[in-house]
């Protein structure tokens, strides 16, 4: 088997590997970069292989760094079969259709200001349209979990990965060796999610490590929470949390539910101002029977926000200016209705901004949780005066115990290990620290680089 690292080689983006093995080539993943404007800039880079000729494309999830670019591919030739659980498929037609939107929409700014003409150079056309989405919709086939599929001398297995709905990790089978992609491994203890599955044997495993120099805060979500709500009680402000549409939502509602049990007194109105995480909840509520939770408690938990529906939704909020909560997309303040939001309530001392998640480098995000004062944004520079919190427990990917604790649950290997999605110092923090507790050989990819095993 020859594996090319393509993308999330010591960056968190841009999902992309690329395998030759039994005559055929396979792409894992298809992901967008994000991030600072040098690495947003390679979504523009042609692939460093020939779209047409891959013959499938195995899907772990439908994060946007890992299916953003699939209909980027078939717009650029790709026809082959794009193989997924059916959730990551429902997932990611929201996904790409809603990327899709923002590429036209940016194209749009990018022909009618010279200011956007100016710092976007490499942006000559949007990366691609719904009707390239529409396209390769047709691409995909579905399937269960631990279901096997045979592709001629490769046995394909989806094994659950937690994460998201619908989230997998590849169990590949060839040359009577076991290959296994974790993809984006979800917590140990996940209200939601369940906890990722741990294959028997491996002989190859190429694993993310998002947080594998680190560990996430023990303490418990709900009371963070209070924290901040019981100051913002005091100010009398608004809170802002910036989330992603997938999961991250999903599961902070899921807190503020429980916080508003065990402290009444500290209820607000919360509004979510997304129509895509509205899209993506329903599908939550649809697809229950996959998550920990049923479906009467998962109606309990959303229930305590309100969509809004309209522009003038939004208005009617920003003249009352009551308390409450507002929760928007995207969780890294990448883009979107978020920094709409943002624009009001972080020049305000008695609002608060409570940053959720992993905020990637060179994000707005990133910026406002290192306690940058004044920040720039597509209007302008803008001042933080907001309070800024930043939540690690609600991280959706293991850390560095619990990544460790999961390979150790490996029954017999894995004798190679390579290190996959996450930042450079991470990765190599990650390897140190795994080389100690392991007898393998420890590998880190490298972006572009082909190796033969």
């Amino acid at each position: 088997m020859k594996v090319q690292f393509i993308g999330a080689a010591q960056t968190v983006t841009g999902s992309k590997t690329y395998l030759q093995v039994d005559n055929k080539k396979i792409l894992i993943d298809c992901g967008m970069y994000q991030g600072i404007k040098s690495i947003v800039d390679k979504n523009y880079n042609p692939f460093s292989f020939d779209p047409a000729q891959v013959q499938f494309l195995f899907l772990t999830h439908a994060h946007l760094d890992h299916c953003g670019m699939i209909p980027r591919l078939y717009k650029q030739g790709f026809k082959g079969k794009i193989l997924c659980t059916k959730n990551t498929r429902k997932l990611a037609e929201i996904i790409m259709m809603d990327s899709a939107r923002i590429q036209q929409s940016s194209f749009l700014d990018f022909k009618r200001d010279k200011k956007v003409r100016k710092s976007l150079k490499k942006q000559r056309e949007a990366l691609y349209d719904e009707n390239d989405v529409r396209g390769v919709l047709e691409c995909f086939e579905t399937y269960d979990f631990d279901h096997k599929i045979s592709l001629g001398k490769i046995d394909l297995t989806f094994r659950k990965a937690g994460h998201i709905l619908g989230a997998s990790s590849l169990e590949i089978h060839s040359n009577n060796m076991t290959y296994y992609f974790s993809g984006d491994l979800g917590r140990m203890n996940d209200p939601l999610e369940y906890a990722p599955y741990i294959p028997k044997k491996v002989d190859h495993l190429f694993i993310e490590t998002t947080y594998g120099d680190r560990l996430h805060d023990k303490e418990d979500p709900v009371e963070e929470l209070a924290k901040i709500l019981k100051a913002n009680q005091k100010s009398h402000g608004r809170v802002l949390i910036p989330s992603f549409a997938v999961a991250r939502t999903q599961l902070l509602l899921r807190h503020l539910y429980m916080l508003f049990e065990k402290y009444p007194e500290l209820k607000l109105p919360i509004y979510i101002d997304s129509p895509m995480t509205k899209k993506v909840t329903d599908l939550y509520l649809q697809e229950s029977g996959e998550l920990r939770v049923d479906k009467n408690t998962l109606q309990d938990y959303f229930s305590i926000a309100k969509f809004l529906k309209w522009q003038s939704d939004y208005k009617k909020l920003e003249r009352d200016q009551h308390p409450c909560i507002i929760i928007s997309a995207s969780g890294m303040l990448s883009g979107g209705k978020v920094l709409q939001h943002l624009n009001t309530i972080a020049r305000n001392e008695r609002n608060h901004i409570v940053l959720v998640g992993f905020q990637g480098e060179g994000t707005l995000g990133r910026d406002i949780s290192q306690g940058i004062d004044i920040v720039k944004t597509k209007s302008g520079k803008l001042p933080i005066r907001a309070k800024v919190h930043h939540l690690h427990t609600l991280s959706a990917h293991a850390d560095k115990l619990e990544l460790e604790t999961w390979i150790k649950s490996i029954e017999s290997g894995p004798t190679n290990l390579y290190l996959m999605h996450g930042e450079k110092e991470t990765v190599e923090n990650f390897k140190t620290y795994i080389d100690e507790k392991f007898n393998c050989k420890t590998t880190i990819a490298v972006e572009n680089k082909e190796i033969e095993i």
